[in-house]
């Protein structure tokens, strides 16, 4: 899926456009174009969707928060965002952890 990602890192560097629920959900989830582009250049295509002939693809990054994030795009004139929203425990490749309390005291991550 490497040609993908660059095709998509690509279409980002000639235009990156914003849905009006794209930028709506920005908003109210407190992603900034910034983030976006971190996901765009920096994480993992999870997921690919033909509609209309146009290719959607799924991408999901960490951003400087330490939040991960899914970003929907298409390439359409440049790279159009749909939608982005907080990775849950549910998408593909998250895990869930848990504190634990090792034998020395310490506290340690552990994967549920």
């Amino acid at each position: 899926m490497l040609d993908e990602k660059q095709k998509i890192i690509n279409a980002m560097d000639q235009a990156l456009y914003y849905t009006d629920h794209a930028r709506i959900k920005m908003i109210e989830r407190n992603i900034t174009r910034e983030d976006i582009r971190m996901v765009i250049l920096h994480g993992i295509i999870t997921g690919t969707g033909k509609e209309k002939n146009i290719t959607k693809y799924k991408l999901r990054g960490r951003i400087l928060d330490g939040r991960l994030l899914v970003v929907v795009c298409v390439i359409q004139n440049g790279c159009l965002i749909i939608t982005t929203y907080e990775a849950t425990a549910g998408e593909k490749g998250v895990m869930k952890y848990a504190e634990k309390k090792k034998n020395d005291g310490h506290m340690c991550l552990v994967r549920k």
